[in-house]
């Protein structure tokens, strides 16, 4: 019981302004400035407390009514993506979805510290170096490797390397790192297994990483077939990123491929 409750004051904390217990704005899109100098009265944060709870127990009575009509059981394995999926049988998924990371686009470091402060304050999990796309590559010469590795969309950020060196280095680390995910998500699929990222291209010092055609590159240097993208426009009042898509972020695609 006592988790519970510690996640829906979480959930409290970590909402959008004015429907939040912080005084932060936008937590959850990794832009906590602070909100307007108006203090909830006990009474408020204690209604927004209620309505939150209230909305948890909704929500975890759906699911439970849900899980009664599964016949098989779930699990969450926590952990690095890279080592995690080096634990699995291989040929033993038959689906990969996932959302992976942008090019230094998101500071999720920034938003997910407030709940890490709440949740865990004596465990720090939240630095730069355990995100992909925000990984630091300073102490590694990784240029000649994410040329080989995608060839093509490497080559068209060499103006990248020229005004952005630091940038740069990002994107390299964000290449080597997609690879070893790519490379164990086919080691972990089966025969007819397929492979489905959903994320978008952004902006880096005004101009576009083309992320879309570098993950693209990644799924046919590693043997996957029949890889396509579609775009998809994001509805304006759905939740986008505010920044590092040159403004909000208005649309994404979805990359498909298969293992044959």
């Amino acid at each position: 019981m006592n988790f519970f409750l510690t996640v829906f004051i979480s959930s409290s904390i970590v909402r959008k302004w004015p429907n939040t217990l912080s005084r932060a704005m936008d937590i959850d899109h990794s832009r906590p400035h602070r909100g307007q100098s108006v203090h909830k009265t006990i009474k408020q944060q204690f209604k927004l407390f209620k309505r939150v709870f209230t909305e948890i127990i909704k929500t975890l009575q759906k699911t439970t009514d849900v899980m009664a009509q599964w016949n098989d059981d779930a699990e969450v394995i926590q952990g690095d993506s890279v080592k995690v999926l080096n634990t699995l049988p291989a040929g033993t998924a038959d689906l990969v979805l996932t959302s992976p990371p942008y090019v230094n686009a998101i500071d999720y470091p920034r938003a997910h510290k407030f709940s890490e402060w709440w949740l865990t304050p004596k465990i720090q999990l939240c630095i730069r170096d355990n995100y992909i796309g925000l990984r630091s590559a300073r102490h590694e010469n990784l240029f000649q490797t994410a040329q080989q590795l995608a060839p093509a969309s490497m080559k068209t950020l060499d103006w990248f390397k020229r005004k952005a060196p630091s940038k740069y280095h990002l994107v390299c680390k964000y290449v080597v790192d997609m690879t070893k995910i790519i490379v164990g998500c086919k080691r972990v699929l089966c025969k007819s297994g397929k492979i489905v990222f959903v994320l978008a291209d952004n902006k880096i010092a005004g101009r576009t990483v083309p992320v879309v055609n570098i993950v693209k590159e990644l799924l046919i240097t590693n043997g996957f077939k029949r890889v396509k993208s579609v775009r998809r426009r994001i509805i304006n009042h759905r939740r986008r990123y505010p920044f590092g898509f040159n403004g909000v972020m208005k649309s994404e695609a979805i990359i498909s491929a298969s293992k044959i």
